[in-house]
């Protein structure tokens, strides 16, 4: 006969073990180390085959295969005494994009009991010539420098935040411009443009997460959370305090209320205040990219340990096919200049450049396009040495 008294401890083990291996995953505000000033560093990669991650519980995510394309470097400062963008944690360079015209700002972010968020953004003061587009050297469109507090608020994490959580929220950005245009009577006539951003968010899988350590081996598995955000954006246009009209949108090649939406997953740690891995897809959902940080497979730092060098870079703005000099506070001999647009995309890389004491030169690309771009200087190791933007007129 059974003996009915072992049956229910049996159930208990069981019980336990089940339990143990549907163990959730949760990140918290105590639990998600965002300091004020640091350095970040990811790694970039196009290569082809990226997988998409697959969705649900207990999943086993194998990203180690990686290749790096691309290393990129953010220098994060504190700003907690700005009375601009009260509470706001810190905040980075960031540069917009209006129809191929860079426009240099600040992002601020902040982070609370609820979420860790975007506050808003510093817009500074930059002016372009309309006349390649007009033929009139005197038209010009202006961005005028202000301060855009977010309408709205969109959480990239919410707090508390586990398997199965979603949410959809809104903000609208403004950028203030100025813009005058002789053949259709316009002066400095003020106007804006207003995006409205929906980010839904969904929380759609659990499980382990390999990705390459920084010397591309594979590193230990680690318990992430995954996440898909779908996020649309509505331009609408405005100029002297109406909708703009249709020849001026049409002059430009802008398009009243346009929407945009683009889809990606990304991969969360506890202990650890930054993406681990993001995956980027297309309108079609195929992958187009990933960008990943190999410090999150290490145990102890949540921040990265970079040290930019102050450094001065010369003519800037400059021309294309011009010499150009950067001259850093080091005693580096040899170094990797790359250029990259403001979108990311690497446009020009020279590696092994010889420098005295240093004191560096490289010829800027003939056909490089006008345009702001980053430029950003590597030692032999890969490692970041300084980063600054360009101006090629």
């Amino acid at each position: 006969m059974k003996n009915k008294n072992l049956l229910f401890p049996l159930a208990l083990i069981a019980m336990s073990f089940s339990l143990e291996s549907q163990a959730q995953i949760s990140i918290t505000q105590s639990n998600f180390p965002r300091p004020a000033s640091f350095i970040d560093s990811f790694q970039f990669t196009n290569q082809a085959g990226i997988k998409s991650p697959t969705e649900g519980a207990d999943q086993v995510w194998d990203y180690s295969s990686l290749k790096s394309s691309s290393l990129f470097v953010n220098q994060f400062l504190d700003a907690s005494t700005n009375t601009n963008f009260a509470n706001s944690l810190n905040y980075t360079s960031e540069d917009l994009s209006f129809q191929g015209l860079p426009v240099p700002s600040d992002r601020y972010e902040a982070i609370d009991k609820d979420g860790w968020y975007y506050l808003g953004r510093s817009i500074q003061d930059v002016i372009y010539s309309l006349a390649t587009i007009t033929g009139d050297a005197n038209d010009s469109l202006h961005f005028i420098e202000n301060n855009d507090k977010f309408d709205g608020r969109i959480n990239l994490l919410k707090f508390p935040m586990t398997y199965g959580d979603n949410w959809s929220e809104s903000r609208n950005e403004f950028m203030n411009f100025e813009l005058t245009v002789s053949g259709f009577g316009i002066n400095k006539t003020p106007g804006f443009d207003k995006k409205h951003v929906t980010d839904v968010r969904k929380v759609v899988g659990y499980g382990k997460l390999t990705i390459p350590n920084a010397d591309g081996s594979a590193s230990l598995p680690m318990d992430a959370l995954l996440i898909k955000s779908t996020q649309t954006i509505i331009d609408s246009f405005y100029l002297g305090g109406a909708p703009a009209p249709k020849p001026i949108m049409d002059a430009f090649g802008l398009t009243q209320g346009s929407s945009s939406t683009t889809s990606f997953y990304i991969f969360y740690k506890a202990d650890y205040g930054f993406p681990v891995l993001n995956v980027n897809l297309d309108e079609n959902n195929n992958t187009t990219g990933a960008a990943y940080r190999t410090k999150a497979s290490e145990p102890t730092s949540s921040v990265n340990s970079f040290t930019l060098t102050a450094s001065t870079t010369y003519p800037n703005p400059i021309e294309a096919g011009q010499l150009l000099n950067i001259q850093i506070q080091s005693p580096l001999n040899t170094a990797t200049i790359s250029i990259y647009s403001i979108e990311g995309r690497l446009v020009s890389t020279q590696n092994n450049i010889n420098g005295n004491a240093g004191n560096f030169q490289m010829e800027i690309p003939k056909n490089l396009a006008q345009g702001l771009y980053m430029i950003q200087m590597e030692d032999n190791m890969g490692n970041p040495i300084s980063k600054g933007k360009l101006l090629v007129k």
